[in-house]
């Protein structure tokens, strides 16, 4: 199993691995949103990206949470959301 590229959904993604082997994994967090209008803020931070080698074997199933981007302000006194992360 190669190249899967999850993308938001809102939902949990099951994936069941095929075989038994050393899978790369690797998570890019998102983005936080921008500051308030007329607040002075900036932009939003960019999400951490993590990664590793886990050894796994076939019929393990990895629940996959996609989190979605950060919301902008709305106004110099409201702060900007931060990006959602997956969990597992």
């Amino acid at each position: 199993m190669s190249g899967i590229i999850e993308t938001y959904t809102g939902v949990v993604e099951m994936v069941t691995l095929s075989s038994t082997e050393g899978y790369l994994i690797s998570a890019d967090g998102a983005t936080g949103g921008a500051g308030g209008a007329g607040g002075g803020g900036g932009a939003g931070g960019a999400g951490a990206l993590v990664s590793g080698t886990f050894a796994l074997t076939a019929g393990t199933v990895l629940e996959i949470v996609v989190g979605g981007a950060g919301q902008a302000g709305s106004t110099a006194f409201n702060a900007a959301g931060g990006g959602g992360g997956g969990g597992g």
